[in-house]
């Protein structure tokens, strides 16, 4: 007797099922600081209803300045949002692990890489609420 029975499974196509174009809410699961070629960033992996995971890049330290400038506005907007205890300072990425807030998720395409979910922007004024708006396809929507 066999363990599992994949007779009639199909083999994974290897593209992910992406979430549908609205807003969601958004919970940090791990962020760390890395380097990358313009400076450094905060590599932030965010979960979408416990599911779907989205990576962020907050640019902490970067070559240009206006992407920079942008980066660190998402990061204050974010920790604001998620009710961070003081938005102004963030002490360690740690302090991030499990901040929830809502955030207006994209689909980018790319024929090299193939389509993915991107955090167009986080929100500050309104809660999350399931009954705004609720996806076609899987995931709260607020």
């Amino acid at each position: 007797m066999s363990l599992v029975n994949l007779k009639d499974v199909k083999e994974d196509d290897g593209k992910a099922t992406l979430l549908v174009e609205g807003t969601y809410e958004v919970q940090v699961k791990t962020a760390e600081v890395v380097n990358t070629k313009n400076g450094k960033a905060i590599k932030t992996l965010f979960t979408v209803d416990g599911g779907s995971g989205i990576f962020h890049y907050f640019n902490i330290e970067n070559t240009n300045a206006k992407a920079q400038q942008i980066s660190l506005a998402q990061l204050k907007t974010f920790l604001i949002g998620a009710g961070h205890f003081n938005p102004e300072e963030l002490n360690s990425t740690q302090d991030m692990i499990g901040l929830k807030c809502a955030a207006k998720v994209s689909i980018r395409k790319s024929d090299q890489y193939g389509d993915s979910n991107v955090i167009s922007y986080f929100k500050t004024n309104k809660p999350f609420t399931a009954a705004d708006d609720v996806p076609a396809k899987g995931g709260l929507k607020i």
